[in-house]
This record gives structure tokens, sequence and C-alpha cells, in this order.
């Protein structure tokens, strides 16, 4: 297994891609518009840059297998690193039976968690090698690191959350989850261990203010928003949270509600994110500041993009090296570029 730190400091140069979902083709088609070749069985950069993938490379498009196998073979090339998304902590915790509850399993088969993961399933169905295969990805995603920090840059999937990583810390080879223990407490509600992988892996939140909620993109109902953890400042709430217009508009016509007090400082140098489901403005991605960049702008859902930045080791981003690749695999630049 190749050590992350290792691949990623002997890059010339970094490709940071976000949130895939299962669509290899729109992936294949940005890796070769980038510079990458398939050479000896992977995809190569002729100048030594690497890739650094953000996770939730499966569920919701239609090939993730195919995803799965070409960044794999990436990794295990030395080509590149994937951090673990929430849904591949899902996978893990789908397929692991849980060790004090016969014919259980880590993450409960409801129809609304199978319904989620349905798609990434049937990809291995009607395959008569698919349950092996499926096996050994769910293996593969188990070893994938939470998040990394190259002291010029540091990415996560969800939030970069240096409490919750504290409390992961101690539990985690290097910065991957190692024990059938840990596995079995990330998905133990209540546990200290399941609230720091779900704020790493899925977001900080915060309970809205009673008789307000919102439908999420899946039409489920909720009572907590999730907060943009990157703002360096206290904020009202409809500039502090995520969600849906209606949401903000709902949250603007309170004014008794006091500024939120965000969790952490707005980060001091490149960190890189997916995760949040960002819109493309006017087709296009944008940097979420200064120092932070979502990579997640929806490439599931129509008009969407497959987000990249091109490090290069600047202190400052650069809106210029963001390019977001639709299903056309068509390359845009950010709104943000001069």
């Amino acid at each position: 297994m190749n050590d992350p730190y290792t691949v990623l400091n002997s890059a010339h140069g970094l490709d940071v891609v976000g949130d895939i979902h299962g669509h290899h083709a729109v992936l294949a088609t940005a890796l070769a518009a980038l510079g990458y070749e398939i050479l000896s069985g992977t995809w190569r950069h002729p100048a030594g840059r690497k890739v650094l993938f953000l996770g939730d490379l499966i569920d919701r498009g239609p090939d993730s297998r195919g995803t799965v196998n070409t960044v794999r073979a990436m990794v295990e090339a030395g080509e590149a690193v994937c951090l673990m998304g929430n849904h591949e902590l899902n996978a893990v915790h789908f397929a692991t039976e849980h060790p004090h509850a016969e014919g259980r399993h880590l993450r409960p088969r409801s129809d609304k968690n199978l319904r989620q993961h349905l798609s990434f399933l049937q990809e291995y169905h009607l395959d008569p090698e698919g349950a092996a295969a499926l096996s050994d990805h769910i293996a593969w995603m188990a070893t994938l690191p939470l998040w990394v920090d190259l002291g010029g840059l540091r990415a996560v999937h969800a939030c970069w959350s240096p409490d919750h990583q504290a409390r992961l810390g101690p539990h985690l080879d290097g910065t991957r989850i190692a024990t059938e223990k840990i596995w079995q407490r990330t998905a133990t509600p209540g546990d200290a261990l399941m609230d720091a992988a779900e704020v790493i892996l899925k977001g900080a939140e915060i309970r809205l203010p009673a008789g307000i909620t919102f439908a999420d993109k899946d039409g489920h109902c909720r009572t907590h928003a999730r907060l943009k953890w990157w703002r360096d400042a206290d904020a009202a709430w409809a500039d502090a949270v995520l969600g849906p217009p209606e949401l903000l508009v709902a949250l603007n016509a309170r004014s008794d509600l006091p500024a939120i007090a965000m969790p952490a400082k707005a980060p001091d140098l490149p960190t890189f994110f997916g995760h949040y489901w960002f819109a493309p403005e006017a087709g296009r991605p944008w940097l979420a500041g200064p120092t932070a960049s979502c990579l997640d702008f929806s490439i599931a859902r129509p008009g969407g993009l497959l987000g990249v930045y091109r490090w290069d080791g600047e202190d400052a981003l650069d809106a210029g090296k963001l390019i977001g690749f639709d299903c056309e695999g068509r390359g845009y630049a950010s709104r943000n570029a001069g």
C-alpha cells in the first residue's frame, strides 16, 4: 500500500478532483484534457503531476464500478491518492456485519439506505463474478485515508475540523481506519468517534430554529442544516448555513435570531473539500474563498460539473486554475477567474 504523503510530496503539481459519483466517462475525458495518458495500464501525467481525489467515487451515476477501477489503479500505481467520502464510508458500513447483532449490518438495510446505494450495487448484481468484485472494492474503500495535510495544502471530503480529527487520531493508523472495532464505533449513534466521522465526512451541522425545516435533495425533511465551516467570522443564519432558497428566505424572515458562532477559523492555507453539491453559476465553478475550494459541483445533477483544481504550490488559490467538466467532457474555467 502506497503511503499517501510519499505519493503527494513527490508530485510535480497536483490535480485535485471533486465528487465523481459514478460518472466515469466524464472522469476519463477530464484526465485526458488535463494531459494524462494511459501508460502501463493506468492514467499517468508525463510531467509527473499526481491526482488527489476527494472521495464519493460511487452512487448516483451510471458507472461507479468503472470509476473505482480507474481510481484504484492510479492509487496502486502511485499516481494518485483517494480520500474516503461519506459514500465510501456508507458502503463499508452497509457491507459489514454487526458483530453483536446477528443478521444485521453496521448501516441498517432500510428502504432509504438501500435506495441511496442501489445504483452502485446493481452494477455487480448480474455479473457472475460480481459478488467477489464488490467485496474486493469494499475492502479497498476501507483502506482510504480520511484526510491529508501536506503542510502547504489540506484536503478532506467534507469538513476540516482539527477538534474532530484529534478525537479520531489516536484510533487510526495514520489517517486510515484500521480495525473492525473502529468501524463499529463510527456507526454507533452517540459514540464520540461516530460524531467525529460524521463531521469530517458529512460536515458540521446546526439545529434549525423551532418551526423551520426544509426538504433536502432526496426529499427528506431536515431539522438540521450544514454550516459553511470555511467562513472566518460569526454570521447571520442565512449566511452561515447551506440550504435551498426557501430555507434561507425563512431564516432571513426571523429578525430575532442571534448570529451563529462558527465552529472553526477559516482555512489559513489552501484547503480542498467536496460533498456540498455546490451549484455552478452561469455554468461555471467558483471558489468558496481565497484559501477554500469546494470541488463538488453536482456532476450527478443536470447542468452539474466535475470540479478540478490544478494546484502548483500557491498559498492563495487562483480562480484561473479551477475547472469544471460537464457531462460532455467540456471544460469551463471558474467564474471568479479574471
